[in-house]
């Protein structure tokens, strides 16, 4: 189950067998149900509950940082995930000791589909893992 979520939120989803996709995080506050021991809890998204996205109707919340397009099709989404995982995981290998990536900020172009979607007045950043994203800045000061 996921805390601090109503499970009727889901109830339509369940009934109408749709695929849900989760990202979720290791955390230190592991609990445990059943005899299983649980370290991951989903991630949050802008309205403080689990970021669940529907594979068969996502709509604009899954933004691609290395193409900035919105993708909208479950092959290209779970694709651009496996690739993502398959990339981190390569880049903490290559590194001794293995190291967790920080979260930097890319710049989106101007041009792009995934800026049409963010722009909100001003620059439009993606929140990214440094390891894959040479170009991305640990902060948004021009130093």
């Amino acid at each position: 189950g996921l805390r601090d979520v109503d499970p009727k939120r889901f109830e339509a989803h369940r009934q109408q067998g749709a695929e849900l996709l989760f990202f979720l995080e290791r955390t230190v506050q592991a609990t445990s149900f059943e005899g299983r021991v649980c370290h991951h809890w989903p991630l949050r998204g802008g309205d403080a509950l689990p970021f669940v996205v529907p594979l068969a109707a996502p709509g604009t919340k899954l933004l691609s940082a290395a193409t900035f397009k919105v993708l909208k099709e479950r092959r290209e989404i779970l694709a651009a995930c496996r690739d993502t995982v398959r990339k981190l995981a390569a880049a903490a290998a290559s590194s001794s000791p293995p190291k967790a990536p920080k979260h930097y900020f890319l710049e989106v172009p101007p041009d792009s589909e995934a800026y049409k979607v963010l722009y909100g007045g001003s620059a439009c950043y993606l929140y990214v893992p440094d390891v894959l994203f040479p170009r991305a800045r640990p902060s948004l000061s021009r130093r």
